[in-house]
């Protein structure tokens, strides 16, 4: 029965791999469709679009809390690939169940819920073409998302001016203390360069972490970063856990803020955090 059998089986072993060789194949000519659109994006779209309630036209920095070689398709069926216009709902309700609920930032001031201004300012990064998000290859649902945008040596102004636009609220005070972490970290001047990507959100569906999306992700923006011409990589980690991140993956810290010395007029702490979130850790890597 054995000599029958085994014919049959060489030639669907056979089969298997043409179809896998196949798969691999499409995913990466998929993947630098997406990367020649991203590119001719960056090229038109450099300046930040144009919105009501921003003053200045270069990119605010945002934060990332917890969360290689760019491909379509990771080994386990996780494709990870560039956020497009069209998604930007499907985006912003991924980042209101995985993303806000944990942020530091967010859930360390009144009230807990986020400001839309918050909301407005992250998902505009999609326009830069910077952003990404990682899918399950079977059921194409979200499990983590990566926003990105552009900034420069005037950043740290920006920020400050903004946020005495807003005021006290809490997008208001959200802005003057990334203002603060802005200017002590002073990336522009310490690294000597003009064009910076900065990560300001990272989430991943808790259903599946610990299978390294979120390092995949950041991986995946550094090879983007580097293809359109950026010259350096940063990310505020307000989380115990997105800074735990950007050191597994080599990322010089060069910046940390501690929630307990970042006081009101009273002397109160304006961040109160259970831990492990005791600080904010600006992370940078050249590209």
């Amino acid at each position: 029965m054995w000599p029958l059998i085994a014919p049959l089986l060489r030639q669907q072993s056979v089969v298997h791999a043409i179809t896998s060789q196949h798969n691999v194949l499409i995913s990466r000519i998929r993947f630098h469709y997406q990367l020649l659109f991203a590119r001719r994006q960056q090229q038109s779209n450099w300046k930040r679009p144009q919105q009501r309630r921003h003053k200045f036209n270069k990119q605010l920095v945002k934060r990332q809390v917890t969360g290689g070689n760019m491909s379509n398709n990771t080994g386990d069926d996780i494709r990870i690939c560039v956020i497009q216009s069209q998604q930007r709902q499907l985006v912003l309700d991924f980042l209101r169940i995985h993303y806000y609920r944990e942020e530091p930032l967010t859930i360390g001031t009144e009230p807990k819920q986020q400001d839309q201004a918050d909301e407005d300012f992250n998902i505009s990064n999609i326009d830069h073409g910077t952003c990404l998000m990682a899918t399950d290859a079977q059921s194409e649902t979200i499990v983590g998302v990566l926003l990105a945008g552009p900034k420069g040596p005037e950043e740290a102004d920006h920020l400050f001016e903004e946020a005495a636009v807003e005021g006290s609220s809490k997008w208001g005070t959200i802005l003057k203390f990334l203002a603060c972490v802005e200017r002590d970290a002073n990336v522009c001047q310490r690294f000597g360069v003009q064009k910076v990507l900065h990560a300001h959100v990272i989430g991943v569906d808790t259903k599946v972490r610990g299978k390294n999306i979120g390092g995949r992700l950041m991986s995946e923006l550094k090879v983007l970063g580097k293809q359109l011409g950026y010259e350096l990589l940063t990310a505020d980690c307000t989380s115990y856990y997105s800074a735990k991140m950007c050191e597994r993956l080599g990322w010089e810290c060069i910046n940390t803020v501690y929630y307990k010395d970042y006081v009101d007029e009273n002397k109160k702490p304006v961040f109160v955090l259970d831990p492990p979130h005791e600080c904010c850790k600006t992370f940078a890597v050249r590209l």
